[in-house]
């Protein structure tokens, strides 16, 4: 499967959260969006509160080319909602742990936590799930457990905003501990700024998964995993990026006598946005 991950800037308002250079943010989005399109993407994820409801007529018409994980919005009741299009079609979920910065506005204005537990949906017949920053944090273990019940989990994506990445590292390498099925992404903003503070570097979205390890190796010589998390694939380099990725899924372990490899990722590629 073909994957573009999007690693962008962020600029909100408070009370509530909204992005506050609209037209600029939309813009890039739909730059993204197009690059996916022309290049024959089947999934396009953006980050957590990078979305917009003016963008849904948009987004229903592309997402017949492809599929549009497309982050997240504080809706008017105060929930933060991440919102999926599929095939012409919108849905959307609602996050049920809410990250520090989220409770600390006054209690009228604050972020509301979903008592609704996050739901697995189909993606090119793979099993899937979005796990939105914190929800991943204290749910992935969880649902990687799903797979001893007999729910074939395949894919995790977790759109976030957040300032400690490798947190999210640590959770994603235990988690992959339970199956050699399961891919994650997760994607951050590249850079954050909240009502009138300062812009501050966010980034680390990464990819875990099995892979092949020539691969990977190659990976390494440019510094775009970290060696410390075993199940990581790549992790992005610091700014404004998209990773192009084409992974298999689920990746078949070999053989340990087996000469021939399936390359996983067959594909890793780093484009700034700026340059798209």
């Amino acid at each position: 499967m073909k994957f573009l991950i999007c690693q962008i800037p962020l600029r909100l308002t408070t009370q509530p959260f909204r992005i506050a250079n609209l037209p600029e943010h939309v813009s890039l989005r739909r730059k993204c969006i197009e690059h996916a399109i022309a290049g024959g993407f089947e999934v396009i994820v953006f980050p957590e509160y990078t979305y917009d409801p003016s963008e849904e007529e948009y987004m229903c018409d592309k997402s017949k080319k492809l599929t549009i994980i497309a982050g997240s919005y504080e809706d008017l009741g105060h929930f933060n909602q991440t919102v999926i299009f599929v095939d012409g079609n919108r849905f959307q979920q609602a996050k049920k742990h809410l990250s520090p910065h989220e409770v600390s506005l006054p209690v009228e204005k604050s972020v509301k936590e979903s008592t609704d537990a996050p739901t697995y949906f189909s993606l090119n017949g793979k099993c899937c799930m979005i796990l939105t920053c914190f929800d991943f944090y204290h749910l992935v273990a969880e649902k990687c457990r799903d797979l001893l019940d007999g729910k074939y989990l395949e894919i995790i994506f977790s759109p976030c905003c957040n300032d400690n990445p490798r947190i999210f590292f640590m959770e994603a390498e235990a988690a992959h501990g339970h199956t050699d099925s399961l891919t994650t992404i997760i994607c951050n903003v590249s850079s954050l700024k909240v009502g009138d503070g300062d812009v501050k570097k966010f980034g680390g979205s990464a990819v875990f998964g099995m892979y092949d390890s020539n691969t990977v190796q190659s990976l390494d010589k440019l510094n775009l995993r970290c060696n410390f998390f075993k199940n990581m694939i790549t992790s992005f380099p610091e700014g404004d990026y998209v990773c192009e990725i084409e992974l298999t899924i689920p990746y078949p372990r070999p053989r340990m006598c087996a000469i021939q490899y399936c390359p996983n990722p067959s594909n890793v590629e780093y484009r700034e946005i700026s340059k798209l």
